[in-house]
C-alpha cells in the first residue's frame, strides 16, 4: 500500500474515533441490530427531514421522532435504508457497519454560508448524504447507534463529487457533520478542514461574536419559478428559506479551559 493512501486511511480512522468518542448515549449490549432486516421499522422519521437532526429553528413539519404513530407524514427508518450498499470495517477492536439512506429528490437545497442571509447564492448550495452507522466496541461490550449526516464544503464537492462521500472514509472531507440519535435529538456536530478536527455546538445566531468560526447550514425551498429553462441544474435559488441552524466551534474568543477542549 502506498504511504499516500495510508495516512488518508489512518487520518479517516482517527477521525471516526474522535468524534464516537463525544457521543452522549450508549447501549450496553454486545449484540449487532444493523444487519437484521426491519431492525428499524419502528422509528419513525419524516423523510422531508434531509438533515435528520431535529433542530428547533427548523421548520416542524422537518421533525424526527421515535415510536409508533398515525402520522402520515412520517415513515420508518427502516423504510429510508439502502442495505444494498453497507459496507463494514475494523479497526483497533471496533466493528463499524454503515449504511446509506436511499437518495430520493427533495423540494429542498442546502446551503452553507458564513452568516444568515436571506439571499441564497448557487455558489453556496451543496447536498447532504446520511449514513445510519453501528460501532460495535468489543472490549467495552458496547454498541453505538447513530445517523451521520455529511455536508461537505462547496470547494469538497466541486472537487470530488458526491461519489466520494463516505462516513468510513472521509479522510480528506471538508465539511460539517451533523450526528444524531435515532429519535433525530442532537447528539454532536464536527467540523472537518485541514488540520484537526473540531468539535462544534448549535448556538443562538445572537452568541456568533463569541466564536472565532461559525457556519450557517440552511434549507432553502426550491422555487420552480425562477428556474432558468435552459438550466440543466436541480437546484433552483432564490426560493423561501424553510429554517437554518448555525453552529460553532467550541472554542470561543474567550479564554478556554482544557476541560472544554
Amino acid at each position: 500500500m502506498r504511504p499516500k493512501i495510508l495516512i488518508i486511511i489512518l487520518l479517516s480512522l482517527g477521525a471516526l474515533t474522535f468524534c464516537e468518542k463525544q457521543e452522549l448515549s450508549r447501549m450496553l449490549t454486545n449484540k449487532s441490530e444493523i444487519k437484521q432486516k426491519g431492525a428499524f421499522k419502528d422509528v419513525m422519521v419524516s423523510k422531508e427531514n434531509i438533515l435528520y437532526m431535529n433542530l428547533p429553528s427548523i421548520t416542524k413539519g422537518l421533525s424526527t421522532k421515535s415510536g409508533s404513530g398515525d402520522d402520515g407524514d412520517l415513515v420508518s427508518l427502516e423504510s429510508l435504508l439502502d442495505r444494498g450498499r453497507m459496507e463494514e470495517l475494523d479497526f483497533d477492536g471496533r466493528h463499524i457497519t454503515q449504511i446509506p439512506f436511499i437518495e430520493v429528490k427533495s423540494d429542498l437545497d442546502v446551503s452553507i454560508q458564513d452568516s444568515l442571509n436571506p439571499v441564497i447564492r448557487p455558489e453556496d448550495i451543496t447536498i447532504v448524504k446520511k449514513y445510519l452507522i453501528e460501532v460495535i466496541d468489543t472490549p467495552a461490550n458496547k454498541v453505538r447507534t447513530f445517523v451521520a449526516a455529511l455536508i461537505p464544503s462547496k470547494a469538497f464537492l466541486d472537487q470530488y463529487g458526491a461519489d466520494s462521500l463516505s462516513y468510513l472514509h472521509k479522510g480528506e472531507f471538508k465539511g460539517i457533520v451533523l450526528y444524531s440519535n435515532l429519535d433525530g435529538s442532537c447528539r454532536n456536530v464536527c467540523f472537518y478542514r485541514e488540520g484537526p478536527i473540531r468539535l462544534g455546538d448549535v448556538i443562538d445566531p445572537g452568541q456568533k461574536d463569541l466564536y472565532s468560526r461559525v457556519k450557517v447550514i440552511s434549507l432553502v425551498r426550491k422555487n420552480p419559478e425562477t428556474r432558468s429553462p435552459s438550466s440543466d441544474d436541480d437546484g433552483i435559488y432564490g426560493g423561501a428559506i424553510a429554517g437554518s441552524v448555525c453552529v460553532a466551534e467550541k472554542t470561543t474568543r474567550k479564554r478556554v479551559d482544557e476541560d472544554d477542549k
